[in-house]
């Protein structure tokens, strides 16, 4: 895995982001075959309602990494299968 750090991610993103999602010191996580992951979501757009403010920091093997607080996670995910907090 390359991580490459960034401040400004492309203007034409598109396709899917890794998406490092918190909340109450916890990390959003997706399990699958045995490992744990990071959750990928669809472009630049916050992966839950509550999730205002998104801070781009790098791409990780070329996918766009973003980071954002969730504050009502738990009643989101919990009816994705896979998804842990």
């Amino acid at each position: 895995m390359v991580f490459m750090p960034g401040v400004f991610p492309k203007l034409e993103t598109e396709g899917l982001a890794h998406w490092f999602v918190f909340h109450r010191g916890a990390m959003l996580v997706r399990l699958g075959e045995g490992k744990a992951t990071i959750p990928t979501f669809a472009g630049r757009q916050a992966p839950g309602p509550d999730m205002t403010r998104a801070i781009y920091f790098g791409q990780l093997d070329g996918t766009p990494c973003y980071a954002t607080i969730g504050n009502k996670l738990a009643g989101i995910f919990n009816d994705l299968p896979g998804y842990y907090l």
